[in-house]
């Protein structure tokens, strides 16, 4: 017979040891889960199997690494540093490397190992070494040789003292294009100890570009000084001023010593003052007299002589000037008839309305002495006018008052059809039974001037019919005339 060994029959206690061979193990079947721990050494490896990606992170430790093993082609740019060099490096052992040393425009090759100071100018800056650490700043006091340029927009100078060798300071430099901001020189102080107050001197663009001192203005001046600020007041200023000055001004003037010493004031000609001392300390005071026989004739003024001037009885006809005495000279009731020339008296010279009736001789006045038009009703007597007094045709319509002419002032037949209104004829004014046909205009009689049953057939011309016809058209009576 044959026996056979079932699938999964084999097992471990049935393998002999070192039975099973490489050439019992399938290729790629041995993983690391069959390996035991520690079993592959070195022998295990073939040469040049174990490569980077084989070793873990920071497996490779100085003493796997044989001595004189590592050169320069092993280590990574710039990554021995100073923590690295033993103290024993010797100078042979350095290379004839340099470096460079520049200030931007020249260049200064140094070997290494050499000397590289880093020097500061005297009072500009300074240079300073300590454990390593090399420090470049500024001294206590700068002096700078060339330009200094500031472009930030503030600068702040803690001075005590400034000192400016140019002569002139040159203020608003920005300012060519328009004329929009103050220019000059502003301070602070505090005079309470709780206020902050500010004074100086500026240019007032706003004022015609007058020059201003100012004093005690409580808002700080900008790029203007605010000339209604709290406290603002004009400066005073103390000085010695030449040209003309505009406005008020106070205190001493150069000459105003010379009236330091009292002087005396004496005069002489037509009028005399009578000596008085002056100095300025108070107000000048003196009398002055006009000497006799000094007032002549051109010293007057004109109209300066009045009544009060003049003697009573001192001025006569020499003294008045030919036709000089008018109407305003003469006092009411002074001219009488004495002072008249016989017939001077012309009608130029009576006012208007002055004649009254009692200074009229009897039948002096005749139609020539009468104006035209100038009699009026006043004028005339009752019925003084008569019939022949008035011209024919002269009244008119004008002159005849309302409702004053009656039948009496007719002529009889005068009223004709022309003198009638429309419509003003009224049946009352009409004679009873004097209407004729003939009178009556054809067609003119409307059925509502007819009374009741007043045509009848008498009415009616011979062979005449008339039709009674109502509003619907319908005849309602016919009249037949006496031939019909």
């Amino acid at each position: 017979t044959t026996a056979k060994i079932l699938d999964a029959n084999v097992t471990t206690a049935k393998i002999a040891a070192d039975a099973i061979t490489g050439a019992k193990i399938a290729d790629d079947a041995v993983d690391s889960e069959h390996l035991a721990a520690d079993s592959i050494d070195a022998e295990h490896y073939a040469a040049g199997s174990v490569d980077t990606t084989a070793l873990g992170a920071d497996a490779v430790t100085g003493a796997k690494v044989a001595d004189d093993a590592i050169d320069s082609e092993h280590l990574v740019d710039g990554s021995v540093d100073n923590a690295h060099l033993a103290g024993s490096i010797a100078n042979a052992k350095l290379s004839n490397s340099t470096i460079t040393v520049s200030d931007g425009s020249n260049s200064t090759a140094t070997a290494l190992g050499g000397t590289v100071t880093f020097a500061g100018t005297t009072n500009e800056v300074t240079v300073a070494e300590s454990s390593g650490t090399i420090t470049v700043g500024l001294p206590d006091n700068v002096t700078i040789a060339g330009n200094l340029t500031v472009s930030g927009t503030n600068t702040s100078v803690s001075s005590t003292t400034i000192e400016v060798a140019d002569p002139l300071v040159a203020l608003a430099t920005n300012n060519s294009s328009a004329d929009a901001v103050d220019i000059g020189l502003y301070g602070l102080y505090d005079t309470s100890g709780s206020q902050d107050l500010y004074g100086g001197l500026f240019r007032d663009a706003s004022d015609s570009g007058k020059w201003k001192l100012f004093k005690d203005n409580q808002a700080e001046p900008t790029t203007t000084v605010n000339t209604s600020g709290t406290g603002y007041a004009v400066g005073t200023l103390v000085a010695n001023v030449e040209g003309n000055i505009t406005g008020a001004v106070t205190g001493n003037a150069d000459t105003a010593t010379k009236l330091a010493t009292a002087r005396a004031f004496t005069t002489t000609g037509d009028v005399v003052l009578a000596s008085a001392n002056f100095d300025g300390s108070a107000n000048f005071t003196t009398t002055a007299t006009i000497q006799t026989g000094s007032v002549e004739h051109a010293m007057l003024a004109a109209d300066c002589i009045d009544g009060d001037n003049i003697q009573d009885d001192v001025i006569n006809s020499e003294h008045i000037a030919a036709d000089s005495i008018d109407a305003e000279h003469l006092a009411p009731n002074s001219v009488n008839t004495d002072a008249y020339i016989d017939g001077s008296i012309s009608n130029a010279h009576i006012a208007n309305a002055t004649i009254a009736g009692g200074k009229l001789q009897n039948d002096t006045i005749t139609a020539t002495q009468i104006a035209a038009n100038s009699v009026g009703s006043s004028e005339l007597s009752d019925n003084a006018v008569d019939t022949a007094a008035i011209a024919a045709d002269a009244v008119t319509g004008a002159k005849i008052a309302d409702d004053t002419i009656n039948s009496e002032h007719y002529v009889d037949a005068s009223i004709d059809n022309a003198h009638l209104a429309d419509d003003s004829v009224a049946a009352n004014n009409i004679v009873s039974g004097t209407i004729t046909g003939g009178k009556i205009a054809n067609d003119t009689i409307a059925e509502a001037n007819m009374a009741d049953d007043a045509i009848g057939s008498t009415q009616l011309k011979s062979l005449a019919t008339l039709l009674i016809i109502n509003s619907a058209g319908t005849t309602v009576n016919t009249i037949y005339g006496a031939g019909a």
